[in-house]
């Protein structure tokens, strides 16, 4: 399911409330579920502050259950051209890092908490690919398809 939102603040929650009903919907836990929210926040803060420079934009925001037990979601802009990824390496990974305030510590929390991440720019689009495989229950519940 695909929706679009104008990159603004106040869509903020709304795009947090898209993402939580189709994540509710595929098993995650409330922690993980809580984890994605929280890596989607981080990213659409960005696009909303940092992708378009001199007007209004677009976020577009994909949610994919392209299996049991996996979340992937798509978010696209047609703001300025940047790869979070490359941010990775300047990121602080020490307290004294991060109070030196360089930035960068977004991406970390990115790419702690899901488990691939993938940035393209294609006609004019930053698209960022974050995907999420759903952990097995403390119960010892195997996920279906697992070997």
């Amino acid at each position: 399911m695909e929706k679009e939102f104008s990159a603004e603040l106040g869509n903020l929650y709304p795009i947090l409330e898209f993402v939580q009903q189709h994540v509710g919907q595929w098993g995650f836990s409330e922690l993980e579920a809580k984890e994605i929210e929280l890596v989607v926040e981080e990213v659409i803060i960005n696009v909303i502050n940092y992708a378009y420079t001199d007007s209004a934009g677009l976020v577009v925001v994909e949610c994919q259950n392209p299996q049991t037990g996996k979340c992937v979601i798509v978010v696209k802009d047609q703001g300025v051209a940047f790869n979070p990824l490359a941010q990775f390496e300047r990121c602080p990974r020490t307290p004294e890092g991060l109070k030196e305030g360089k930035g960068g510590f977004g991406i970390f929390i990115v790419l702690s908490i899901m488990d691939k991440v993938n940035y393209n720019r294609e006609q004019g689009w930053n698209i960022l690919t974050l995907e999420k495989t759903r952990q097995p229950s403390q119960t010892g519940e195997r996920l279906p398809n697992a070997n």
